[in-house]
Order: C-alpha cells, then structure tokens, then sequence
C-alpha cells in the first residue's frame, strides 16, 4: 500500500500506510490543510487537494516524479492548525451583572429611594409647617419612610425588616448610607461602582464637618 509523509507542527512525520494516513484526517488528527507527500508527487500539497480527504480515491494518481524521499519541508509554507474556540467557564456565563444590564433585584433602586425621600421630606415639613396634624404632624412620614427604605433594602439584596434599625439613633445614619450608595444586588455580588464611591466620598466629608464643628468650639473654650 502507498505511503506517506506529513507535516504537523511544522515537522516532518512519517512514512505512514495511506490507510492510517485517511484515518488520521477523518478522526480530524491532523486539518485536511496538512501537507502531504508520497513517492511520484513533485512537492508537498495539502492532503484535500491530493484526495485523501475523499477515500478511497487515489490522491498519488497522476503525479509521475520518481522522487524517492520528500522534498525539503522547510521551503513549504505550513498552514497553521486551527485551534479549538474553548467555551467560557459556567462560572463566567452566569457572573451576576448590575441591574443596569438587565438584571433586576427587585425593590427599588438608589435614584428611586433618593427621589421617594426628599419627597417625603418635602411633605413631612409642609404637614409640621401648617399644623395639620400637630406640632409634630412630620413623624406620620415615619412609616412611608420605613417602607420606601424596606424597598431599597430588598434591591440591595438585604431583608427588608433590617430597615427598622434606623430608629435606633446613629444607626440610621448607617442605613441612610447603605440605602443611598449600595448598588443593586450588592449583598451577593459585593461589588461596588462609580456611585458608591462618589457618595461614600460624600458622607466621609459629612462626617469630617460634623467631627470639626464638634471639635472647633472645643478648643476654642
């Protein structure tokens, strides 16, 4: 039976029966590009413009050199291997992304919760202002308040009762914090974003003015 040399990785490989040869390209071993050469062919050719991606045709008939071993592989261009598209690891196809590419979290959002409060803050100083309810009309905004944020919480991805805790004193401040800057999802994802960082930045000079005007007087006395 023929044989035949061949050529991957840019060396020279053989002599192989024609048989192990065909076999080697349909079990897709080596790309039907691969180069070629059997006694009587004047210089390498791929082995689908020989034939032998087309067994059992004869590939050698034709050729007529009497070439006993194959030319000098180095002075033919090797086609390079195609190399396999590796799928995307699971872990990265299902990567949690922002509720801004699609996913939503539910609740409410950051720009949502801030409207919502300044509008409650707007009606619970026109309600202390005219009386309507009292000199302490403002606190019947207390529950919409804590709902609005209950909201904002399950956005987050925390539970919703967590928001009582800004009735304690100084832990609302926290919870004001958590509502306005914490992204969408962040309990799970713990990735924070443009946003976070710019309101975060916000309440540390809040912080700063407050630490100071605490401080000033002090040593000024």
């Amino acid at each position: 039976m023929k044989q035949w040399y061949y050529a991957k990785d840019g060396e020279q490989i053989g002599p192989v029966i024609e048989d192990d040869l065909i076999a080697l390209l349909q079990n897709n071993e080596i790309p039907p590009d691969s180069l070629t050469w059997s006694e009587g062919m004047p210089d390498w050719a791929s082995a689908k413009d020989v034939g032998l991606t087309y067994a059992p045709l004869s590939p050698a008939e034709g050729f007529h050199h009497s070439e006993s071993t194959p030319p000098d592989l180095s002075n033919t261009s090797v086609p390079e291997e195609p190399h396999p598209i590796e799928s995307a690891p699971e872990s990265e196809t299902n990567t949690p992304v922002s509720e801004e590419e699609g996913v939503s979290y539910g609740g409410i959002g950051r720009g949502a919760y801030f409207g919502l409060t300044i509008l409650l803050l707007v009606i619970a100083g026109t309600l202390g202002a005219s009386g309507a309810f009292g000199a302490e009309g403002h606190y019947i905004m207390v529950i919409p308040s804590l709902i609005v944020g209950g909201m904002r919480y399950k956005n987050i991805g925390y539970s919703p009762l967590l928001v009582l805790l800004a009735l304690i004193p100084l832990v609302g401040f926290v919870v004001g914090y958590q509502c306005l800057a914490l992204p969408p999802g962040y309990a799970q994802t713990k990735q924070s974003d443009i946003a976070m960082k710019i309101v975060s930045g916000i309440y540390i000079i809040f912080i700063l003015l407050i630490v100071f005007a605490i401080i000033i007087p002090l040593l000024a006395g």
